[in-house]
């Protein structure tokens, strides 16, 4: 067969009807049968996978009072080694406070600021500055005996790692950053002094030396309200330099002197 061959029309002028496409679900759930295929299929659909999505679920698992409470319970356990490996005790111990606060940050996602003002870091090494320096001019051979006795046998360079690089850092990222987020001023203050007391008094002595005990839980007790207070007021990075410049003034200054 031979012959002119039929005229298609042109697809890129061509509109398509969208509404004449639609499907009408009102119509299908109104049919039982086919309303409920419906259901069940929206049903089986998986949920968007989207890092927000994540991050909100995990949020709901982690419970910063739950860690706290295990990390008190560890404390506790560990508090043999106070006798004869302090330091090992507190590296055991500091280490899980930071894996706990990372865990944590990582869950919430808006715990550390995007920019710090340097105007609010400064008035918290102020503060540290205020509270620290009048204790450090009249009671530094009580510093100096308190600061041997939490750090026997290390160097005063060691101490100061210890205090600016690890115990700041994770207290402040854990207490101050994490569970401030969720709970107010006076509990996270006494919750971070339940976890000072219970780290530090297994090597005060506190039964030979009751006085000097019940002076550095009121200092602890103190400090932790400050600090929680200098971050609801300045932000995390000025309770975090207010801790340092506090922990600077009172444990490793003293030992320079000693």
């Amino acid at each position: 067969m031979t012959g002119r061959p039929p005229d298609f029309p042109d697809l890129d002028s061509f509109e398509w009807d969208s509404d004449a496409d639609a499907v009408d679900e009102d119509h299908i759930t109104r049919s039982p049968t086919s309303g409920q295929m419906l259901k069940n299929v929206q049903a089986a659909r998986p949920p968007a996978f989207t890092p927000g999505r994540v991050r909100e679920r995990l949020q709901y698992r982690v419970d910063p009072v739950f860690m706290y409470l295990v990390l008190i319970a560890l404390s506790v356990g560990l508090t043999p080694l106070a006798a004869d490996s302090a330091i090992d005790r507190y590296t055991i111990l500091w280490t899980l406070l930071a894996i706990a606060g990372v865990i944590g940050v990582a869950s919430k996602g808006s715990v550390v600021p995007g920019r710090v003002a340097i105007n609010d870091a400064l008035w918290g090494g102020a503060m540290g500055i205020l509270v620290g320096l009048p204790l450090l001019l009249v009671g530094t051979p009580l510093l100096v005996e308190t600061s041997d006795r939490m750090f026997v046998g290390l160097p005063t360079g060691a101490v100061f790692q210890s205090v600016v690089f690890v115990m700041a850092t994770t207290e402040t990222i854990f207490f101050r950053g994490l569970l401030q987020e969720q709970r107010s001023l006076t509990i996270t203050a006494v919750m971070a002094s339940g976890w000072s007391v219970l780290l530090f008094f297994p090597t005060l002595d506190v039964i030979q030396f009751p006085m000097i005990a019940l002076i550095v839980g009121t200092f602890v007790v103190m400090l932790n309200v400050l600090y929680s207070y200098v971050r609801q007021r300045n932000g995390l990075a000025a309770a975090l330099l207010c801790q340092i410049v506090v922990s600077v003034l009172w444990l490793v200054v003293p030992r320079l002197f000693a």
